[in-house]
């Protein structure tokens, strides 16, 4: 083969090479200078691929807790809601208080129990004009929580009827249910079913 033969192919050959490179390359975006290319496909996922972020068992509590107080007040109004009545008092007391009050139901003495003289939520014999003013979470974990109420039989400033109870609150397989009602003079539900 002659120098001129030789010379041809290696021609063809690069004509050839380039234009398989140029065909590889027209599947690449070309690089503008100073313009980051965007990241490939595989590296870019959806934001609906990404997972949610695992919710806090404490703050989940934390709403529950006081969602499950104020539920108690809202339901002040129904005619049909008298927390220490047998029928329900499995919704608002946890299993241990409940069966506290089946127990002081059956006192021995004369006359009413003492835990049982008066509704336990609204500090009163009639939550009539009872306004719920405030609801806080003092402290909760994922079973427990202490909830304390603010509320009045008139107006906010009205010391004489103003109450602030504090419910000791546990969860139970059927959700939130009252463990204890304190007040801070000492009062407490519990102890109070225990006499």
């Amino acid at each position: 083969m002659t120098g001129e033969g030789v010379m041809r192919r290696m021609m063809m050959a690069a004509v050839l090479g380039l234009g398989l490179a140029a065909c590889g390359a027209a599947d690449e975006p070309e690089a503008t200078p100073g313009v980051e290319a965007p990241a490939a496909a595989e590296e870019t996922k959806p934001e609906a691929d990404a997972p949610e972020a695992a919710a806090d068992p404490t703050e989940t509590a934390r709403g529950e807790a006081e969602a499950f107080v104020r539920t108690l007040y809202t339901r002040m109004d129904d005619a049909d809601f008298a927390p220490l009545d047998p029928a329900v008092a499995g919704q608002v007391f946890t299993a241990e208080v409940a069966g506290m009050l089946e127990a002081a139901r059956a006192w021995p003495d004369e006359g009413l129990h003492p835990a049982l003289e008066a509704d336990p939520v609204c500090l009163c014999q009639d939550p009539h004009g009872l306004t719920l003013r405030e609801v806080s979470v003092v402290e909760a974990s994922a079973d427990r929580a202490a909830v304390r109420a603010r509320f009045d039989f008139g107006k906010a400033d009205d010391a004489e009827s103003a109450r602030a109870p504090l419910f000791i609150l546990r969860r139970e397989a059927d959700g939130w249910r009252v463990d204890d009602i304190r007040t801070d003079d000492g009062f407490s539900f519990r102890r109070t079913l225990a006499e």
